[in-house]
């Protein structure tokens, strides 16, 4: 296990993409997944991700390698795949005969779901060595910690990296990773090694800036400095404050001596945000009302979102958005995630899903949305979820469901929706209950009741 730890912008992310190659040309397989700040209560979301994720690599091989791969975790999982399909739904895609078993509050629930873990993971890692990257576990769930645990643990998995990244200005001693700590404290067998990713020294930042300007000879270290102390070696913030000197033409290049030009004395003048964040909002307000409206919807949505899904929440055509979204891209502020998407749409577009290339963009850009535009957006989102998926699908996606129906619950009104409502939450708390996710099971419940009792709905007992 590796655990990569640093504040916001110091590259934690970046180091594992930067190695994600030598990985991949080792025949390993890397998979990875995200906590996400906006949608943090949903339990195991990062895990679901990163099998997500492996579920669209197995999808790419040809039928013979397919069947192969399906038999081994079927062989591995056993009995416990019905429990494995209901957190990590994407199985489905692998196996179209899966019986449903009905999940219950009791121990063994949580025994067999790690158990089921454990088997896929013993799957893939006795065929090709498996690296999980799991990103901002300072936005994690208990349960999601609990697994990690019972992974780290486990005697029957070999052949894996586990590589965890988190803010560690941000976890209090309250926090639930803090578990982990404790286990790596203890004598055990697992080999752990901490990367801890500071700031950048002067001579880092002058290094790039050298490499940037394409000049060695002493004409960048004045801008270095300046950039440096603005930005306290950052490298999110050193590279966004350069970018946006370079937009307002603070720096140019200038043709005719075929060489970057620049005042320092007009940089240090100039007036440039403190943060980072305030920093990428300057940016974002340089877009488009449409260009802001759709970032906005899709960092409601969360880190990640599907192409297919902000068309309609939108109202754009296929097109129409892939035209809009061509300069948050070109921006660099979001980037393709993955071409698969969901089994069975085979639509050019609809199939490819985006990230936010780091997660104070979409903060900063979710922190732009007025309050009324917000509720707004999240009552959609539900809206849509209700409207369009099964009720087998909303079960499976029933946590990011109910988290955007209650995020807008004061815009509903109508006797029949709130009691949908209702009825969501206890569904939602009855399966956080089943997954030990008893804090949110608690929430959820509470959510319900409130509503009960707003909406004087108290007469339905069964409710």
């Amino acid at each position: 296990m590796i655990l990569i730890e640093g504040k916001a912008g110091t590259g934690k992310s970046n180091l594992v993409a930067e190695n994600h190659r030598i990985m991949v040309e080792s025949n390993a397989f890397f998979i990875e997944g995200k906590f996400d700040q906006v949608n943090r209560n949903i339990p195991f979301s990062a895990w679901v991700q990163s099998f997500n994720n492996f579920v669209e690599l197995l999808l790419t091989e040809n039928p013979e390698e397919l069947k192969s791969w399906c038999d081994t975790i079927r062989e591995r999982v056993g009995k416990n795949i019905s429990y494995l399909s209901q957190i990590f739904p994407s199985i489905n895609w692998l196996f179209d005969d899966i019986v449903q078993e009905e999940m219950q509050f009791v121990p063994e629930t949580q025994n067999r779901f790690r158990i089921a873990v454990e088997g896929l993971i013993q799957a893939i890692s006795e065929k090709t060595p498996l690296v999980i990257f799991l990103d901002d576990w300072q936005w994690c769930d208990l349960g999601s910690v609990e697994l990690l645990k019972f992974i780290l643990e486990s005697k029957s998995i070999n052949n894996i990296l586990i590589i965890a990244a988190y803010r560690d200005n941000e976890l209090g001693r309250s926090h639930y990773f803090n578990k982990i700590f404790d286990y790596l404290d203890e004598p055990n067998d697992l080999n752990h090694q901490v990367l801890k990713i500071g700031k950048l020294s002067p001579n880092d930042t002058l290094e790039l800036l050298q490499d940037t300007l394409k000049q060695r000879d002493g004409k960048v270290d004045g801008l270095n400095e300046l950039i440096y102390e603005r930005t306290e070696g950052n490298a999110l913030f050193y590279v966004q404050f350069l970018q946006t000197i370079a937009d307002e033409s603070q720096i140019h290049y200038n043709l005719q001596n075929n060489e970057w030009q620049w005042d320092n004395n007009k940089i240090k003048g100039a007036i440039i945000s403190e943060d980072i964040v305030s920093l990428l909002l300057k940016k974002f307000s340089k877009f488009n009302a449409k260009e802001q409206s759709v970032l906005q919807t899709a960092a409601a949505i969360g880190n990640r979102f599907q192409f297919d899904l902000l068309t309609t929440l939108c109202d754009l055509s296929e097109h129409e958005l892939a035209e809009v979204l061509q300069k948050p891209i070109d921006e660099g502020m979001i980037i393709q995630d993955s071409s698969i998407g969901l089994a069975g749409q085979d639509t050019k577009f609809k199939s490819i899903s985006y990230k936010f290339s780091h997660d104070r963009i979409q903060q900063g850009v979710y922190s732009s949305i007025a309050d009324n535009e917000r509720l707004q957006i999240h009552y959609e989102i539900g809206k849509y979820l209700l409207k369009n998926l099964s009720s087998e699908e909303q079960h499976k996606q029933l946590f990011s469901l109910v988290n955007h129906l209650n995020k807008s619950s004061s815009l509903i009104s109508e006797g029949d929706e709130i009691k949908q409502i209702v009825e969501i939450n206890l569904q939602a708390s009855n399966k956080a209950k089943i997954l030990y996710d008893l804090n949110n099971a608690f929430d959820y419940a509470s959510v319900g009741i409130d509503l009960l009792d707003k909406f004087s709905l108290d007469e339905d007992h069964d409710l």
